[in-house]
Order: structure tokens, then C-alpha cells, then sequence
């Protein structure tokens, strides 16, 4: 199983997903169904600045190593740094939702956004 490069991300933005409710509208009151017990659309993004060409190009070794997203992935540790389980889940795969967008900056630098989502399959 491939894991995503040990590189630890400046920032995270993560998304909870939403269960599955549907609401039937009645003139009295609206009735809410739930279709599952788990919340489905969940999707984080990592941010990194400042990474070398050679970083960088493990993201995109990854990137192409997974066919973008066919096949799901473990994040590393690193990936993860300082979650406790809380924010969003540390166990559970994920895939790409897009390729990693990536700005080439001066002295070789670059910075690179990773757009994630949980997968449940």
C-alpha cells in the first residue's frame, strides 16, 4: 500500500463531509431521513511552501504512482502531525481529487497544494 510522501505540510484545511439526510417538506413539518450511520464527503488540503525541486518531485512521483485518483493511500505521519484523531480521521484512505497545483518560486523553491479526499472504498 503506498503512503504519502513523509513531508509535513505548513497547513491543513479539512472538510467533515456531511451525512446522508434527505428532507421530505410536509405543511405541518418537515420530515428528515438519514441513508447511513457514517458522514460521506470529507476532503482536506495540504499546503506546503518553501519545498525543494526534490520534495516536490516526490509529490508528483506520488501523484502519478496513485494514476491520479484510481488508487487510494495511507497519509504518512507527517501529513498528519499534530492531529490526535479529532479534526479528521488518521486512519482511512484517501485519493486525489486533482493534481497537485504547484508554484515555481525563486532560488528553485516551490510551493505545492494537495486537494484530498476521504476515500470510503
Amino acid at each position: 500500500m503506498a503512503i504519502f510522501p513523509a513531508l509535513e505540510p505548513i497547513g491543513r484545511r479539512y472538510n467533515l463531509g456531511a451525512h446522508p439526510v434527505t428532507v421530505q417538506a410536509y405543511p405541518a413539518a418537515d420530515v428528515r431521513f438519514l441513508h447511513g450511520n457514517t458522514a460521506t464527503g470529507a476532503t482536506m488540503e495540504l499546503i506546503y511552501t518553501d519545498l525543494s525541486q526534490a520534495e516536490a518531485a516526490l509529490i508528483r512521483s506520488h501523484y502519478r504512482g496513485q494514476q491520479g485518483s484510481l488508487l487510494p493511500f495511507d497519509l504518512s505521519p507527517e501529513a498528519l502531525n499534530g492531529n490526535d484523531g479529532s479534526m479528521f480521521p488518521v486512519l482511512g484512505q484517501w485519493r486525489y481529487t486533482s493534481a497537485p497545483q504547484e508554484s515555481q518560486r525563486d532560488a528553485g523553491l516551490v510551493d505545492v497544494t494537495v486537494q484530498l479526499a476521504l476515500s470510503l472504498s
